[in-house]
């Protein structure tokens, strides 16, 4: 009840109001000098040129995975079951982090079981994450296999010409 008549007293009020209003200019005056600090820590890795380069790098990386995969039909079953290895190994830790929940809500202490599934549980997601590019990687090495098939009955010039339209589609370069 005290409280409350503190709260209603006009020079609570007054004094609430006028700090609002000071915290709110203090906070206009300090945010453009806050960015500009946080900006000239941020490194020349972040600068969009940089962001662009190794977007670059990575796309390389992803094509020349897949031209070896194409390459060669044993390295893509391996990858293959590897996905499938890992996508199994996501839903058993999907399944043990269900337990340690229902373990948490039966015994004691419930806190650290609970931390433990869901940990547990992102480990899991990561997993089949993992499974589900390594399988997307080696879905796409086989269909550009069949597309190239098709390919060989082309002249030179077509076959670059189609060649280049499906590096393009595939990988976002040439």
């Amino acid at each position: 009840m005290e409280t409350l008549e503190i709260l209603k007293n006009p020079a609570t009020l007054l004094v609430s109001g006028l700090l609002s209003i000071l915290w709110s200019v203090l906070a206009s005056l300090l945010t453009p000098y806050l960015v500009r600090k946080y900006k000239e820590r941020k490194g020349p890795q972040h600068h969009p040129v940089a962001k662009a380069v190794e977007k670059i790098k990575e796309a390389t990386v992803f094509k020349n995975n897949v031209l070896s995969l194409q390459k060669s039909p044993s390295l893509r079953t391996e990858r293959k079951l590897d996905a499938i290895h890992k996508q199994l190994t996501g839903i058993f830790l999907y399944l043990l982090s269900f337990t340690f929940m229902w373990l948490g809500s039966s015994f004691e202490p419930a806190w650290l079981l609970i931390v433990a599934a869901i940990f547990i549980f992102f480990l899991g997601t990561d997993q089949i994450d993992k499974g589900v590019k390594l399988f997307g990687v080696t879905t796409l090495a086989t269909k550009r296999l069949v597309e190239l098939e098709e390919l060989k009955d082309l002249s030179e010039d077509a076959h670059n010409q189609k060649m280049k339209e499906l590096n393009l589609r595939d990988f976002g370069l040439e």
